[in-house]
């Protein structure tokens, strides 16, 4: 996705919701003084790769943000911390249509967020409490039509590199592309460091280094 032809960056998850609004999820395992801008950024990335030229402003969708935090982003304790932009003397909301939230990673509560937390930082299908999620990890890790459907995953994230790699005059663009693979499943937290080396083909020693630089908070940037 790109800015104004200036830095470009690569989303998590992207999607548009029944009323048209776009929503973007991103896994971020490690808290950094610049997430706050980081958040913002993303923000105007939707807005802006989101209106057609010579559309009115009154065509922009509503984006929401959402940063899915492994740890407690602000210690207080709370299911997710929610950024709404309103007018300072009354408080009323600014109503621009921008909503940016932070989800509380360590949060267990016996609620959706507390639930789903559980579920999407478990080791495996068992720990799971959402059925349908622990059903959907099972197909992945134990049944063949799993493991194909990740390999065809494997297939375009290294054709995406090599893609990349030629535009960029990058040799190694194979390697990016399962190192991408294999970093969005490490952030996933659902799969063993063996299983991912299995399914993406990289060394385990290889897979420790990107899992120690995703928890790394100087790796935030």
């Amino acid at each position: 996705m790109n800015a104004l032809n200036n830095r470009e960056v690569r989303l998590d998850a992207l999607a548009t919701d029944e009323h048209g609004n776009l929503v973007n999820i991103e896994v971020q395992r490690a808290i950094s003084h610049v997430l706050t801008k980081r958040a913002r950024y993303h923000s105007s990335l939707l807005d802006t790769n989101n209106l057609e030229k010579n559309s009115g402003f009154s065509g922009l969708a509503e984006t929401f943000v959402i940063f899915i935090t492994e740890r407690d982003y602000r210690g207080l304790g709370l299911p997710a911390y929610q950024v709404e932009r309103v007018y300072l003397e009354d408080q009323s909301s600014f109503g621009d249509g921008t909503h940016i939230i932070f989800v509380n990673g360590q949060y267990r509560g016996d609620d959706p967020i507390g639930r789903l937390m559980n579920d999407f930082f478990s080791k495996g299908a068992d720990e799971m409490k959402n059925e349908v999620l622990a059903q959907r990890l099972r197909f992945f890790k134990e049944t063949e039509e799993g493991q194909e459907e990740l390999s065809e995953i494997d297939a375009r994230s290294v054709a995406r590199g090599r893609a990349e790699g030629r535009a960029e005059g990058i040799p190694v663009g194979e390697v990016k592309g399962k190192a991408e693979m294999a970093t969005k499943l490490i952030e996933l937290g659902q799969m063993s460091l063996e299983m991912i080396a299995e399914i993406s083909g990289l060394p385990i020693e290889e897979l420790r280094k990107i899992k120690a630089a995703g928890l790394n908070p100087g790796g935030c940037n």
